[in-house]
């Protein structure tokens, strides 16, 4: 027997904006020493090295505001509620609409009852008797030969009508004694699958009109108020991490940039608080930017202590001790930079708070939650915001699925060494990435929409994951590379589509 497929859904999610919003302050001309020729100066800001925008994806009218400006809180704190009548009620009706397709797939699987069997025969042997009365009267005719040719004509209609509805009460009954069929099974489970993916995505939605803390921190903005209504991706809250602070350049001349590079010491010089506080260089743009009509590179130092009295926004002064050696284009294989150092802290936070405390406890799918970089299956934009648990756009009307659903559809999927997996709905690529880092599974993946398809085939071989990619209606699967042994939805039908359910190998998930 066919086992359904897992089926996963698409609903609204927490938008995490990661922002720079504090302008820095016009350093003093005077502030540091003109640098020798072995350094690099720059004027900066302090800035903590997490800090975000916070905002929803629904609309809605705020209820309650928790927190205020200055407050402290913890991981998974809620911060502000909005009005969830509405989504209650869907939470309702969605629990009601799995409630019916349990009890229709526990009434397939019982089989019939006594009581159903008993009528059965019951009319079967009323048929039969009518059948022989039909007969009996017949003959009567053709023996008294009294019975004219429409008469006889009668009697035999009458026989054949008595046989007919014997038969099909012999069929009811063989029907009955058989019990369900394989692929009436099979459908009924698809429907409760389909059922629960419905009720968690709302129960989800529900979630969402939460706004929760990402991380621990201080409340350094707040934007609305109770009963003021929110719109999807407006910033309500700033929350950061004031306990670590660090320094981002604003004026690093291109002249310069050539000689700085990931961990030279530095010092700076705080204006306001008159120290200087060593440190060193954890990253350096890629991409430069304009500042009155200069053209300069962002360069982050990382403190090695921090002053009690320092704070977010502060003027500094930085002397980097570059070299020689530090002159030219960066080297061919590329050095983890401090950004990719905090995205790579941010996924392992995200597998140990997000994953494995909700249950998640396949070690080749939390290691493939650790590895696969998410922030490179999202637009530059969101890249800040790539490993907080919510969905996120990425064109076309389309979204990435929050990470906990990626790793629970993949658990769900009970992979085993040798296995193919065709997922319909490659989107960004990344849930097919997490796939593919499993040991030993082959992946195909299918994509409706042209630029999606083809955007994801070529990120998904930049980054040397073994994807099959096609660009087609994934509602016809795959059919020349079936059967396989799981197929994962990763869009919302209203129903199992029949070709996915004809591709699933005997025993797939």
């Amino acid at each position: 027997m066919k086992s359904t497929m897992r089926k996963v859904r698409l609903f609204l999610a927490l938008i995490l904006l990661t922002a720079c919003t504090t302008a820095t302050t016009e350093p003093l001309p005077t502030a540091s020493p003109p640098p020798s020729s072995a350094t690099v100066a720059a004027s900066g800001a302090v800035k903590p090295v997490q800090r975000a925008s916070l905002g929803f994806t629904l609309a809605g009218r705020v209820q309650t505001v928790a927190v205020a400006v200055g407050d402290e809180v913890q991981p998974g704190e809620v911060l502000i509620t909005l009005e969830t009548a509405d989504l209650e009620a869907e939470v309702a009706q969605a629990e009601a609409a799995l409630d019916a397709a349990q009890a229709q797939l526990t009434s397939l699987q019982a089989g019939p009852r006594a009581e159903e069997i008993a009528v059965a025969e019951a009319r079967l042997r009323a048929a039969q008797a009518t059948v022989a009365q039909m007969i009996g009267q017949r003959e009567q005719l053709l023996q008294a030969e009294e019975g004219s040719e429409p008469q006889i004509r009668a009697a035999d209609a009458a026989v054949w009508a008595a046989a007919a509805q014997r038969d099909a009460a012999q069929a009811q009954l063989d029907l009955l004694l058989a019990g369900p069929a394989a692929e009436e099974i099979a459908v009924a489970r698809a429907a409760v699958a389909q059922a629960e993916a419905v009720l968690e995505a709302a129960r989800a939605a529900l979630d969402q009109a939460m706004l929760r803390a990402p991380f621990a921190g201080t409340v350094a903005a707040l934007e609305i108020g109770p009963g003021e209504t929110v719109l999807p991706g407006q910033t309500v809250l700033t929350l950061a991490d004031l306990s670590r602070l660090q320094v981002e350049t604003t004026d690093l001349s291109e002249r310069d940039v050539g000689r700085v590079a990931v961990g030279q010491q530095a010092t700076v010089y705080v204006e306001a608080l008159g120290v200087e506080v060593a440190g060193r260089v954890v990253s350096v743009a890629p991409q430069a930017t304009t500042a009155e009509d200069d053209v300069v590179y962002t360069v982050i130092i990382a403190l090695d202590e921090q002053p009690p009295a320092i704070r977010w926004g502060m003027s500094v002064e930085v002397e980097i001790a570059a070299s020689a050696a530090a002159i030219g284009p960066p080297p061919a294989t590329p050095t983890v930079t401090g950004d990719e150092a905090v995205f790579a802290q941010r996924r392992e936070r995200m597998v140990i708070e997000t994953i494995k405390a909700r249950g998640i406890t396949d070690e080749r799918v939390l290691e493939a939650m650790r590895t696969v970089p998410r922030h490179l299956f999202v637009s530059e934009q969101q890249r800040d915001h790539a490993y907080g648990d919510y969905p996120l756009p990425i064109g076309f009307g389309q979204t990435i699925s929050q990470p906990y659903i990626v790793a629970l559809m993949t658990e769900l999927l009970e992979l085993a060494p040798g296995d193919t997996v065709l997922e319909v709905g490659t989107g960004s690529g990344y849930q097919a990435a997490i796939l593919a880092s499993i040991p030993q599974i082959e992946v195909y993946s299918v994509e409706i929409i042209p630029e999606l398809a083809q955007s994801a085939q070529e990120r998904l071989q930049e980054l040397g994951y073994q994807v099959h990619c096609k660009q087609g209606d994934g509602y016809y699967g795959w059919e020349e590379h079936a059967p396989f042994d799981a197929i994962i939805v990763t869009a919302a039908p209203n129903h199992v589509p029949p070709p996915l359910v004809d591709q699933l190998a005997e025993g797939g998930r």
